[in-house]
């Protein structure tokens, strides 16, 4: 029953496809192009690469030096096994690899990755609240008390993390939500892990790591765009990168498996409230689902698999 609460999302969908036209849907479906679904999924390919060009440059601001191809191959394997893991919790495999081949230790490797998915996490935050603002029909005035909103948040999540008080709450909820995946072994080496964040965070070399994130998530926004064409709605852009970013951070609460009936749930009423009927806006979840779970994840499975057969043929060759 613990777990139980994961089949929330599943039941949810459930719901949403009982109450759907199923001719409409299949319609939906059988005007896809196929051939452009697969280009446009190239996208996917420097999208993974910048993001483990970005872990390398972390990984450099702690002192870690990483070749870019055991890098790579380290990131994909920690992709893949968070696709499959509650709280994406797999990609701790990724600090895993750097203890094994370069000898770093543990909480080392964890504050990169931790560093790595605040940036993603900060994206998705900054984007879906300015489209929850835009959501309550504000002009121009209404974009600005958005970005007005959005520095007060951001200073105070800075003074926050500055704050000592604030600090020790932290270290108590990561060993209450990571002590499932071992991390509570760490013991003393939580000193390690927090020093490491923050100095990672403040070092001047961080802006490229934020460059590099707002270039992967372009790469990202475009993609879902060109989805949305090919599903036939035509919102513009600027909806399908709100849209996209409040259905992804719903996707994460843990009441479902990869995002399922949550996602569908929230992008069946935001596209319903620009006229989209339930049938395309199910079918442009489906596309979403297809492309950053199953066949991103599929890219990511191959690399992990690489990656054992090189280490298979290194240990041959020794």
């Amino acid at each position: 029953m613990k777990r139980g609460y994961r089949f929330i999302g599943l039941a949810i969908l459930a719901v949403i496809l009982a109450k759907i036209d199923l001719k409409k849907l299949i319609f939906c479906f059988s005007e896809l192009n196929a051939g452009f679904f697969l280009l446009i999924n190239l996208i996917t390919i420097p999208v993974l690469l910048i993001k483990a060009f970005r872990w390398t440059q972390i990984l450099k601001i702690q002192g870690i030096d990483y070749p870019v191809i055991p890098s790579l191959l380290s990131y994909l394997g920690g992709f893949c096994a968070g696709i499959i893991t509650p709280g994406r919790a797999g990609e701790a495999l990724r600090a895993c690899y750097l203890k094994e081949e370069k000898g770093v230790p543990l909480s080392l490797g964890l504050a990169s990755i931790f560093v790595d998915r605040i940036f993603d996490l900060l994206v998705l935050l900054a984007v879906a609240a300015v489209g929850l603002f835009s959501l309550q029909g504000m002009g121009l005035s209404g974009a600005r008390i958005a970005i007005f909103n959005l520095s007060i948040l951001s200073l105070s999540a800075v003074a926050l993390f500055r704050s000592s008080s604030f600090r020790v709450f932290l270290k108590k909820a990561f060993l209450k939500i990571f002590s499932f995946a071992g991390v509570a072994a760490l013991g003393g080496d939580l000193r390690l892990f927090f020093s490491s964040v923050r100095s990672s965070l403040a070092s001047k070399k961080i802006y490229s790591v934020f460059i590099l994130t707002v270039c992967a998530y372009a790469l990202f926004y475009l993609q879902a765009c060109l989805l949305a064409g090919i599903a036939h709605i035509n919102l513009g852009w600027i909806k399908i990168v709100f849209f996209v970013s409040i259905s992804g951070l719903l996707s994460l609460l843990p009441v479902t498996v990869l995002g399922l009936g949550t996602r569908e749930a929230c992008l069946v009423f935001l596209f319903s409230l620009s006229g989209v009927e339930k049938e395309a806006a199910l079918t442009y979840s489906f596309l979403l689902f297809l492309s950053f779970y199953i066949l991103t994840g599929l890219i990511a499975y191959a690399g992990w698999l690489f990656k054992g057969r090189a280490k298979e043929s290194i240990c041959v060759n020794e």
